[in-house]
């Protein structure tokens, strides 16, 4: 039984519709080079077939195709820029941090180290590479001079206050070999 569309054909309860061969090659390029999935495309050939419908279909699926394709393109092209960008701050900023002459350790939110400078790496004993993701306090092992009681944690006072905060005179830095210096230091967020 025909439906009332010359172009379908009802066959078991399915209906196909003719495809033709140029509205083929372009869903063929969509589900390849959009979608990059594998296809499977069905056609049956019914007549009498409007060649000029087809063709303006054809084209027109050929179109929307190269133009998902193109603005594919352009949104990975922005997400690379994008990447690049970031990149490129992220070095400036570890450069900076780096090159700064006192001794700089930065720690994330949960106060896990995430860069040394070289001063501090010198001062502590302990290099960017084995210091990145511990704690800061067994990086940072600060006591006191006169009682020699470990002091409290910079990076907590700084999440407590929420400001920069500095650390008694009597402070004394404790390297990994043992080696003990008088430090001045403070905290801030950033």
């Amino acid at each position: 039984m025909l439906s009332q569309n010359p172009k379908e054909k009802i066959f078991g309860g399915l209906r196909l519709t003719v495809v033709s061969a140029f509205a083929i090659v372009g869903i063929t390029i969509l589900l390849n080079e959009v979608l990059d999935l594998p296809h499977l495309l069905f056609s049956a050939a019914i007549t009498p077939v409007n060649w000029v419908e087809i063709g303006i279909e054809a084209v027109l699926v050929l179109l929307v195709g190269w133009l998902c394709v193109r603005l594919l393109n352009l949104l990975e092209s922005r997400r690379r820029q994008a990447e690049e960008v970031l990149a490129a701050e992220k070095e400036r900023l570890a450069v900076t941090l780096r090159s700064i002459g006192d001794g700089v350790i930065a720690t994330d939110v949960d106060g896990q180290i995430v860069l040394i400078n070289e001063t501090a790496e010198d001062l502590t004993g302990w290099t960017q590479k084995e210091a990145v993701g511990k704690p800061l306090s067994e990086v940072f092992h600060i006591i006191n001079e006169k009682t020699r009681k470990r002091c409290e944690n910079p990076v907590e006072k700084v999440f407590e206050t929420g400001g920069i905060v500095g650390l008694a005179n009597d402070t004394v830095l404790v390297a990994r070999d043992g080696t003990e210096r008088v430090v001045a230091d403070s905290g801030a967020p950033i």
